[in-house]
C-alpha cells in the first residue's frame, strides 16, 4: 500500500482465486496526503491515487476497500510543515469522492458480481494506464475502469440481453452521461471523454431489459424519470436544481409544489446527490391524488441553508430565487406550496418558513431544529416536525424547543418523536406506509388571494391621531414541555442497503445576542 500505481489488483486476484473462497478487503491501499512509498522525500499521494486503488481493488474482486487520510489518522494540528490540520483534512477531495464509489456499486446488483478481465480484448495495460473490468454474474451489467482514459475494446457477448445501454461515469463528480445504445454482438471499441494522468472514466454497460437507473442512483433514491434540470445564479454563485413534474395532469391543471432541502452529506454541484433520500417523496407524488411538483435544489459543499440571523445565507437566497422561478414558469397551485427537509435541510425548512411565511401552506422539517425567536412569525403555518429521540448528530432538544416555543404563543404544530430513532429517520416517513403524512400535508392550503376591488380615489386631509399606549401584561413562565414519543414501524427493504453516516452537523454562528454554548463531541473508536 501507499505506493502510486502498485498493482494491488494482482494481489486481490490471487486472494480471490483461493479455495475455499473468502471475502477480500483492500484494507490499506493509498491514503490521501501520505508520502508516496512512505518516503517523506516524495510528494504526497492525492485524491486520484486514492480513487484509482479503490476501483482497481473492487473491480478485481474485493468486496470492499478503505479510505484513509494521513493528517487525520495522525491527528496533526497544522504545525507540521506541508501538512493540513486534521479537521481541515476531513474535507479533502478524496474523502468526499468515496461516496461516488459507493453509489456506483449500490446502483447495480452488488452480490453476485465477478471480476472478468476477459471482457477487455484490447489488452489491460499496466501502471497508471491499467484497465480493470467487472460484471454481474448473470451478465446484466458490466463496468470497465480506464485509469488514464485510454481507449479499449470490449467483448459484448460477455453480457446479457439483445440491446445494451452505455454510460460514462465520472468518479470525480458522480455524474453519468449516456454513451448510446447498441446491439449486443461481437466487439466494440470505446474512447473515454478525456485522457491523461488523472483523467479516468468508467464505462457502464447495461442490459436494457433490466431497467437499471443511471449509474450512481441507488434504488432507494429518486431516479431521474419525469425530472428536468435547471439552475439559478447571482453574484454569489449558482445553485442547480432538479424539478420533478407530476404525471397525468390535464392541460392547464395546477398542482401543488413541494420544496425539498437536502442534508450536509448531499451537498455538491452534480445535481444528483440531493436525490439520495427522495425515493419515497418522489414516488408518492408522481401521480394520483397526491400528484405534485417536487423541487430539489443542491447547494455546494461550502454552503448552508440556515443562518440563524436576519440575513439569509447566499444559498438560501438562491433557493428562494429557484422556488419563485419555478412557481412563475409551471402550473403551480400557489395555495398549496410546501417545504420539507432533512438534517441541515430540516433546519433550512424552519429558516425558509420564517423568511417566506406568506408563501407556504405547511412545513415538514425532520432531524433539524430552528430559531425559537422566529416562532411568532410562523406560528400560524401548519407544521409537522419529526426527530429521533436518540439523534447523535442534531440533538432532539433542537426540535423540542422549537415546538414548545410555537405552543407557548398559541401555535398548534404536530410533532412526532421517533422512539429510539437516530439521525436518519426519514426513509419510512417519506415512504408513508401508514398513509398519514401525505393525507395531512395535501389537506393544508392557504386562502386564494382575493380579486382586487376598484375603489375611487378620495383625497382627504391627513389627521394626526395620538397612538394609545397599551400595557402588555407579563407572560407567565412556560410550563415544562412534555413530548410523547411515537414509535415508527420501519419496513425493511428487500435488499439491505448500507448507508453512509450523516456528517456531524456544525451549526453556523448564532445571533450575536444569543449566548453561545460550545460542546465537545467525543468520537469513539477512532482509528
Amino acid at each position: 500500500g501507499h505506493t502510486r500505481d502498485s498493482a494491488n489488483y494482482n494481489m486481490i486476484a490471487t486472494d480471490y482465486a483461493r479455495s475455499p473462497a473468502k471475502p477480500v478487503v483492500d484494507a490499506e491501499p493509498n491514503y490521501e496526503d501520505i508520502p508516496n512509498g512512505l518516503n517523506p522525500a516524495n510528494p504526497p499521494l492525492d485524491d486520484y491515487d486514492v480513487r484509482k486503488k479503490t476501483y482497481w481493488a473492487l473491480f478485481a474482486g474485493a468486496f470492499g476497500a478503505t479510505y484513509g487520510n494521513y493528517e487525520v489518522y495522525g491527528f496533526y494540528n497544522g504545525n507540521q510543515p506541508g501538512l493540513l490540520p486534521w479537521k481541515q483534512a476531513l474535507n479533502q477531495p478524496g474523502a468526499g469522492q468515496m461516496r461516488f464509489v459507493r453509489r456506483l456499486m449500490q446502483s447495480r446488483q452488488y452480490l453476485g458480481r465477478v471480476p472478468d478481465q476477459s471482457m477487455i480484448v484490447s489488452g489491460t495495460l499496466g501502471g497508471s494506464d491499467h484497465i480493470q473490468a467487472t460484471r454481474a454474474g448473470d451478465g446484466s451489467y458490466g463496468l470497465i475502469y480506464s485509469a488514464s482514459g485510454k481507449s479499449f475494446t470490449v467483448d459484448l457477448t460477455k453480457l446479457s440481453g439483445s440491446t445494451l445501454q452505455g454510460w460514462w461515469y465520472d468518479p470525480r463528480t458522480g455524474a453519468a452521461t449516456s454513451a448510446g445504445q447498441f446491439a449486443r454482438s461481437g466487439t466494440q471499441s470505446f474512447t473515454p471523454p478525456s485522457s491523461g494522468y488523472g483523467k479516468y472514466w468508467i464505462l457502464v454497460l447495461d442490459d436494457t431489459s433490466k431497467g437499471y437507473n443511471a449509474p450512481g442512483l441507488v434504488s432507494v433514491g429518486a431516479d431521474l424519470q419525469g425530472s428536468v434540470a435547471g439552475s439559478v445564479s447571482d453574484a454569489n454563485g449558482t445553485v442547480p436544481y432538479r424539478l420533478f413534474r407530476p404525471n397525468g395532469l390535464a392541460a392547464g391543471q395546477k398542482a401543488p409544489l413541494i420544496l425539498f432541502l437536502h442534508g450536509v452529506g448531499d451537498r455538491g454541484t452534480d445535481n444528483i446527490a440531493q436525490l439520495e433520500w427522495m425515493g419515497g417523496l418522489v414516488n408518492n407524488t408522481r401521480s394520483g391524488q397526491y400528484a405534485a411538483y417536487v423541487l430539489a435544489p443542491q447547494i455546494d459543499t461550502h454552503s448552508w441553508f440556515q443562518s440563524f440571523t436576519s440575513t439569509p445565507t447566499p444559498a438560501m437566497a438562491l433557493t428562494i430565487q429557484a422556488l419563485k422561478q419555478v412557481i412563475a414558469s409551471e402550473n403551480v397551485d400557489t395555495t398549496r406550496i410546501y417545504v420539507t427537509g432533512t438534517s441541515m435541510g430540516g433546519m433550512g425548512a424552519w429558516d425558509i418558513l420564517d423568511r417566506e411565511p406568506t408563501l407556504f401552506a405547511a412545513g415538514v422539517p425532520m432531524s433539524g431544529g430552528g430559531d425559537v425567536t422566529t416562532a411568532s412569525t410562523i406560528k400560524d403555518i401548519p407544521i409537522w416536525a419529526f426527530h429521533g429521540s436518540a439523534d447523535p448528530v442534531v440533538p432532539v432538544a433542537k426540535t423540542r424547543d422549537m415546538i414548545q416555543a410555537l405552543r407557548d404563543i398559541g401555535g398548534t404544530p404536530k410533532y412526532t418523536e421517533v422512539a429510539g430513532g437516530g439521525h436518519v429517520i426519514w426513509d419510512p416517513i417519506y415512504q408513508d406506509l401508514s398513509h398519514t403524512l401525505y393525507a395531512w400535508l395535501f389537506a393544508q392550503s392557504r386562502p386564494a388571494p382575493a380579486a382586487p376591488v376598484a375603489v375611487p380615489e378620495v383625497i382627504a386631509p391627513v389627521i394626526s391621531t395620538p397612538t394609545p399606549v397599551t400595557t402588555v401584561p407579563k407572560t407567565p413562565p412556560p410550563k415544562p414541555p412534555t413530548f410523547s414519543v411515537t414509535p415508527v414501524t420501519i419496513q425493511k427493504p428487500k435488499q439491505p442497503v448500507k448507508r453512509k453516516p450523516e456528517p456531524v452537523f456544525k451549526a453556523p454562528p448564532a445571533k450575536p445576542k444569543a449566548p453561545v454554548v460550545s460542546k465537545l463531541i467525543k468520537v469513539k473508536n477512532w482509528k
